[in-house]
């Protein structure tokens, strides 16, 4: 007679685990792309990056698979959250275009963890304790003291990037949706939608790149085919408003990256923001030490039984899909 299988229950730290290293990952995808020597354009950049992961999971997973990659149940969420994907770098560019500094712009990026929970309540109907508002509006304020951005010159300056942290938002709680697709089709679709985006604007802008660019761009899309890898994961194991506070950790290691790039000690203002988002990252680690203690969670029954076929699920899940 054979044994049954026992799975674990998805675990709070496991989930955290990804969010954090996707975070620092994302940070080594922004020092790898500052290492191309041409003046290539956004779309350029972007362009060759869903490219190399489409490549990539072709070559690694597309014959192995034994549906194929583009089966969805949820095609129209696919390419919203492939286009979401796509706005934010171009986002950024926009709001450089019109007058914001790149640090002002970052910082209205970084508002997403605080939209995430918008979405999160009002969407997928997750709640979330105050602790987490808490720490995403420390976060925030962490950030400002990390990028200390300039004042926007115009309305636009500072409209745009808080468009580009919205889409940021609404792509992390669409990804928290789409969790019972494969990974590998959700990863697919940010892809395909991606490169089809800034297809039909390559010819104008293409800049033919040399030997060392051409490595840099492959590294670019394989990095970051791996760090959305684990978002993907982080968000599969936990609710979002557990998850996007975590995200302030890409910020530090940015910081952190360019401080040595350069040579320089952290201002006190930088290493107080520094110090504030290690206290995020401490405090969320032992509340999910907290949520994985047998006694927080419960065996799934009725509606509950979708979050997950093979176990208990987080009492505070969310409920819509």
């Amino acid at each position: 007679m054979s044994r049954p299988k026992h799975t674990r229950a998805p675990s709070a730290r496991a989930a955290l685990g990804f969010a954090f290293a996707f975070s620092a990952l994302w940070a080594v995808l922004e020092l790898i792309a500052s290492r191309l020597q041409g003046g290539y354009d956004v779309l350029q950049i972007e362009g060759c990056r869903f490219a190399v992961q489409l490549a990539l999971m072709g070559a690694v997973w597309g014959w192995r698979s034994k549906t194929p990659l583009w089966r969805t149940t949820r095609p129209f969420a696919q390419l919203v959250r492939s286009a979401l994907m796509l706005a934010i770098p171009l986002s950024f560019g926009v709001a450089v275009l019109q007058g914001a500094s790149p640090h002002l712009a970052m910082t209205g990026l970084w508002v997403a963890p605080v939209f995430a929970l918008l979405l999160a309540r009002g969407w997928l109907l997750s709640k979330a304790p105050l602790f987490v508002w808490i720490a995403a509006a420390a976060g925030l304020c962490a950030t400002i003291a990390m990028l200390e951005p300039a004042r926007p010159t115009t309305l636009q300056a500072s409209v745009v990037p808080l468009l580009m942290g919205l889409a940021f938002a609404a792509y992390l709680a669409l990804t928290r949706s789409l969790r019972h697709e494969p990974v590998m089709t959700n990863l697919f679709y940010v892809g395909l939608g991606g490169l089809l985006g800034v297809l039909p604007f390559l010819p104008g802008v293409w800049v033919m790149p040399s030997l060392h660019d051409a490595l840099v761009f492959a590294a670019l899309g394989v990095v970051g085919f791996v760090a959305l890898w684990l978002l993907e994961h982080a968000l599969r194991r936990s609710p979002l408003p557990w998850i996007a506070p975590a995200l302030y950790v890409h910020v530090a290691c940015l910081t952190l990256v360019s401080l040595a790039a350069r040579g320089h000690l952290p201002s006190l203002r930088i290493a107080l923001g520094l110090a504030m988002v290690g206290g995020i990252a401490f405090a969320l680690w032992r509340a999910a030490v907290a949520r994985d203690l047998p006694g927080q969670r419960v065996p799934m029954t009725g509606p509950m039984a979708l979050e997950s076929a093979t176990g208990p699920v987080p009492l505070d899940d969310d409920t819509r899909h």
